[in-house]
């Protein structure tokens, strides 16, 4: 069911608006903004990475010795033990660690 949402700007049919249209126009002007301006407007919009493998190293020592409950789940089978030390993690990290990297050092430390 589609919620009509009561616009002046932009009418459609029957002066409504629906969600999906306000997202595409937002969007829109967005995109627009982007074109017009300088490019690196979108790079400074990104989100920072730790991809430091000294740091993630650091990290993921740090969620090993602390965790040592999940290590042994892991050892046992359980694939949601890694998902946690991976989830914790970006928590350490404020979700800025690259993943993929923290899932192989986190592997490669416990094997």
């Amino acid at each position: 069911m589609k919620i009509p949402i009561l616009t002046p700007d932009k009418p459609n049919k029957n002066n409504r608006i629906y969600p999906r249209e306000v997202m595409e126009r937002e969007m829109r002007k967005y995109c627009e903004a982007f074109i017009k301006e300088d490019r690196t407007l979108i790079v400074s919009k990104l989100p920072e990475v730790v991809s430091d493998d000294g740091a993630l190293n650091e990290y993921c020592q740090q969620v090993l010795t602390a965790n040592p409950k999940s290590i042994a789940d892991y050892k046992k089978g359980k694939v949601n033990a890694l998902n946690h030390l991976k989830g914790q993690v970006m928590r350490l990290t404020k979700g800025k660690a690259d993943i993929l990297k923290v899932e192989t050092i986190l592997k490669s430390k416990m094997t």
